[in-house]
């Protein structure tokens, strides 16, 4: 810091905020709106935006215990223009008789909006590395033989939307399939196309589909609709199930 010419004070406010680590999203970005001179920066305005709607997505999965946000994290490439990750394995599989700490990160990466600016035309991009060592060292920890899986995108449900898009309404009830031992995709797009939706449930083997849409929300309400069904089938346009029902709904379907 003293290189780089860096005031004394700005170095003790760095060292301090450095300290904020370790702890949920929503704990730090509640103690971070509290500091006046962050919040008077546009800059830091524009990142608590992009880490509440994180915050959304983790919420949507019930993953927020899983996540922490650690200010000390820093990737050494300078192109990194937002967000930096980095994944762990934890595994008491790991953990040896001399309590050696587990293995550390097995995946690490970034946003890096416009680098490919300087090849051609500037596009949104974000990209992760993995290390593929530590990963077949978890795995053989775990008795695993690693060996590669068909990667076929094959499901039974699909989860789409009307409208705006619902994302995180769409990742909440996907949650709740998978959680249920359900195989089910939904498309990662903020407002995908509805004819999209339909051709990835095609493409994918899906037998049903979920459309969520803002009115049947607000009744409690989602439609199930059975792919695959004759023109003049009386199930045709699929029908209404109660949100807390679909589970029970889909399963009795699928068998």
């Amino acid at each position: 810091m003293e290189e780089k010419g860096l005031d004394s004070g700005v170095a003790d406010d760095i060292g301090r905020y450095v300290q904020i680590s370790g702890r949920g999203i929503s704990s730090v970005l509640d103690q971070l709106r509290c500091d006046s001179r962050l919040t008077a920066n546009k800059d830091f305005e524009a990142g608590l935006k992009d880490m509440d709607l994180l915050r959304a997505y983790l919420e949507a999965f019930q993953l927020s215990d899983k996540v922490s946000f650690d200010l000390s994290l820093a990737r050494g490439l300078d192109y990194y223009t937002a967000l930096i990750f980095e994944a762990t394995a934890k595994s008491p599989d790991l953990h040896t008789k001399s309590n050696d700490p587990p293995i550390g990160s097995v995946a690490a990466g970034g946003r890096y909006d416009n680098l490919s600016g300087m090849f051609g035309n500037s596009i949104p991009c974000i990209g992760v590395s993995f290390g593929i060592d530590r990963i077949f060292t978890i795995l053989k920890a775990r008795g695993e033989n690693g060996t590669a899986q068909s990667m076929a995108r094959r499901f039974d449900v699909y989860v789409m939307a009307f409208g705006s898009g619902l994302l995180t309404e769409r990742m909440a009830l996907a949650r709740e399939l998978w959680a249920a031992g359900i195989s089910a995709e939904y498309s990662l797009k903020v407002k995908p196309k509805l004819q999209q939706q339909f051709k990835s449930a095609e493409v994918g083997g899906a037998r049903a589909v979920l459309i969520i849409g803002e009115e049947e929300l607000k009744s409690g309400k989602v439609r199930l609709k059975i792919l695959g069904l004759a023109d003049d089938d009386p199930e045709k346009d699929g029908r209404l199930v109660a949100r807390q029902n679909v589970v029970s709904e889909v399963k009795k379907l699928l068998q």
